[in-house]
């Protein structure tokens, strides 16, 4: 790869710092236009974690866009292509491989605080919240310790990843439950997306009694409703709202409740359960291999465990 500016220049940008300190309000990042020689690694990049791609095949303009994207910690180009990476060589060492035509460029800033009324001391604002960078309903948290980590996004559910961007892959509550475990934090009740076999995207409310046990909500209806729901059976082909758990009004069809069942060792029925404090009274408990609910069809549980 060849870039189209002079030696001389280079020299020249290397004197200047990106920021002006009049100006900054709250926490602010200070650095070369462009990194020094010892920062750029040529047939070298970072693989998978390049997350925009900016068509140019100036340098300076490439590390420019890294500079003011809060997001970046690193940028590397190949030809005309410029890649914005959310993380560095020094995290990911092991994915920083040799790569003719690569060339990658660290990010290299300091801190430093400004002089403002606005910001209280001991707040942290640097201003990378502003643009709304967390999707999905994800909530931005701004940092001020490092300037390889300026912010970060509390997500959703159903969403992870640096910005939120990314769907977790669940085929069962239980697989919810064992995501969460492992990184200390109990996962809430409520409405997940799944991937079945032959249904994408159903979504699915889950209930979460311990750290080894996960219940698959498969029916839920009002009083209002009990006469539809009495003339209905597990093992027939009847939903409804089937892509929509609420209490009053819900059955999930045939073949996801077939699919749990797979899954499940326990049944339970309750009476009001999003209200209640306790499991006990008006509480049924069962095994399915004692009481197969779905080929007997005479009980409608409104939970499974799964």
């Amino acid at each position: 790869m060849k870039f189209q500016y002079a030696v001389p220049i280079i020299a020249i940008l290397h004197i200047f710092f990106v920021g002006c300190h009049s100006y900054c309000i709250g926490t602010c990042y200070s650095g070369r236009l462009f990194p020094e020689t010892q920062d750029i690694f040529h047939g070298k990049h970072l693989k998978g974690y390049s997350y925009n791609n900016i068509t140019t095949n100036d340098p300076v303009k490439c590390y420019h866009h890294c500079v003011q994207d809060c997001r970046c910690k690193a940028c590397q180009m190949k030809d005309a292509r410029c890649e914005l990476l959310d993380e560095d060589k020094t995290f990911k060492a092991d994915n920083f491989t040799a790569e003719s035509g690569y060339v990658y460029f660290d990010l290299k800033q300091t801190l430093y605080q400004g002089k403002s009324d606005i910001v209280q001391p001991g707040v942290c604002y640097n201003g990378c919240c502003r643009s709304q960078p967390c999707r999905n309903g994800g909530t931005c948290v701004e940092h001020c310790i490092s300037p390889k980590k300026k912010f970060s996004c509390t997500c959703t559910l159903n969403y992870h990843g640096i910005v939120c961007d990314k769907t977790h892959v669940f085929t069962s509550c239980l697989d919810v439950l064992r995501y969460h475990t492992p990184k200390g934090s109990h996962p809430k009740n409520g409405k997940y997306y799944m991937h079945l076999p032959g249904l994408r995207n159903r979504l699915v409310f889950c209930a979460f009694e311990s750290k080894n046990r996960a219940w698959t909500l498969v029916e839920s209806y009002s009083i209002s409703k009990i006469d539809i729901y009495r003339a209905m059976v597990f093992h027939q082909f009847i939903a409804r709202n089937h892509n929509n758990p609420n209490w009053n009004d819900h059955r999930q069809g045939t073949h996801f409740i077939n699919y749990i069942r797979s899954k499940s060792t326990m049944f339970r029925v309750t009476c009001d359960f999003p209200r209640r404090s306790s499991l006990v009274p008006d509480y049924l408990f069962g095994y399915l291999r004692d009481y197969d609910i779905i080929d007997h069809g005479d009980a409608n549980p409104v939970s499974q465990n799964a």
